[in-house]
């Protein structure tokens, strides 16, 4: 087996690696990976394995300017030769090229067996887990739960096409690198800007709720609707919020109660486990349904 650089005319190869049925998260997260191009701000490399009975793997690894720290990689064995080093063999000569304050991290939905196994055979460790749960706004039980919920103090809740565009995105960046900061800590803060202007222009402003006191937005729970498919996210904007839980699901029976209004739902939920506010306030609510991922974080011993 040799190990070698990607050439352009390798694109064809990358869909042999694939299952007969392959995970739909994991298409959506390699999608655009082999091949990379390499740009002036920002390094980027894919390698194959191939022998003489032709090709046995691909493997990418690109720098993650949003979050330094983790340098995003997809390793991929065709499903014939698996189980007999190829992969690992691919993921140590990615993290020759990975510089040694970085690491090699891959997010894989925890139904995908055959990835978690991968990963963690090879030594990967988890440094965050996404429960993606989704809420149906119409549940009795959703309705009544939103219902009750009140308002803290000095605070009002709306929609976010109710408040300067500018004042969102400013808050949209706060809430992100905080939310970050511990455990995969954001680039400069030029790159988020830019990110989150085109990202939160197509947010729907109608469902997307924000709780605003003295004139500054404390909490904000953006959605986003792509045809059947509705998301949101959110938490307060600092993480030291005063009544932050009940601030944030202030924001969420908002969002809940618009939504079963408009017949839109249910609505997916980007978040994570140790979010202080968000976590522990949609754990409150039934699930219809969930989809956990794990965000896992590799080096070489």
């Amino acid at each position: 087996m040799r190990i070698r650089v990607w050439q352009a005319d390798d694109l064809p190869l990358a869909e042999a690696v694939l299952d007969p049925e392959p995970d739909s998260y994991w298409m959506m997260q390699r999608a655009g990976t082999h091949g990379i191009a390499v740009r002036q701000d920002r390094f980027a490399i894919t390698l194959v394995a191939e022998d003489e009975t032709g090709l046995l793997g691909c493997a990418t690894m690109y720098e993650n300017l949003f979050h330094p720290g983790h340098w995003p990689s997809t390793v991929e064995v065709v499903p014939g030769r698996r189980r007999e080093g190829i992969g690992s063999a691919l993921a140590s000569a990615l993290a020759e090229h990975c510089p040694a304050d970085r690491t090699l991290t891959v997010k894989v939905r925890d139904t995908y067996v055959a990835g978690i196994g991968f990963a963690t055979a090879l030594g990967a460790t988890p440094y965050q887990r996404c429960p993606v749960p989704t809420i149906d706004p119409s549940d009795v039980r959703v309705r009544r739960w939103a219902r009750v919920q009140g308002i803290p103090s000095g605070a009002r809740v709306t929609a976010t096409a109710q408040l300067d565009p500018a004042e969102v995105l400013e808050a949209m960046i706060t809430q992100y690198a905080w939310q970050h900061a511990a455990w995969s800590p954001m680039g400069g803060r030029e790159l988020l800007t830019e990110l989150w202007r085109s990202t939160l222009t197509e947010a729907d402003d109608q469902l997307s709720s924000a709780a605003v006191r003295q004139g500054q937005i404390v909490a904000l729970l953006p959605v986003f609707c792509a045809g059947a498919s509705v998301e949101g996210l959110g938490e307060t904007t600092h993480r030291d919020s005063a009544d932050g839980a009940a601030t944030f699901a202030a924001c969420l029976a908002r969002t809940l109660i618009e939504a079963d209004r408009a017949g839109i739902g249910p609505i997916e939920f980007d978040g994570h486990d140790d979010d202080p506010h968000g976590a522990p306030v949609i754990n409150q609510l039934p699930w219809a349904s969930s989809d956990p991922c794990t965000l896992l974080q590799w080096r070489p011993a």
